[in-house]
């Protein structure tokens, strides 16, 4: 899953004198869209992910814990499945110019 974050970054890293301000411009805006997939997995998915790990030791039933659960996660999840295909689309974009 770092790869997603790996690959735009070293291709930013890698010096490139015939790059245009366009190529520049679609890798770095890939990258931080990635980074804000992740920010978004650390900060929204993975406490919710821990929160119903945690509603396993209490009295709540699977289904009160799913309905807790199901909408924000999915709502995130899908947040986050779009960020991660816009910044692949782009750094493929920069790749193509």
């Amino acid at each position: 899953m770092l790869a997603s974050v790996a690959f735009p970054a070293a291709a930013l890293a890698v010096p490139g004198d015939d790059r245009s301000a366009a190529e520049w411009g679609l890798l770095g805006a890939g990258l931080g869209l990635v980074i804000l997939n992740h920010l978004i997995t650390i900060a929204g998915n993975i406490p919710l992910n821990n929160a119903l790990a945690a509603s396993e030791q209490t009295d709540t039933t699977d289904r009160d814990a799913r309905a807790a659960f199901e909408t924000r996660w999915n709502r995130l999840h899908l947040v986050r499945t779009l960020l991660v295909t816009a910044g692949f689309a782009l750094v493929v974009s920069a790749s193509l110019a």
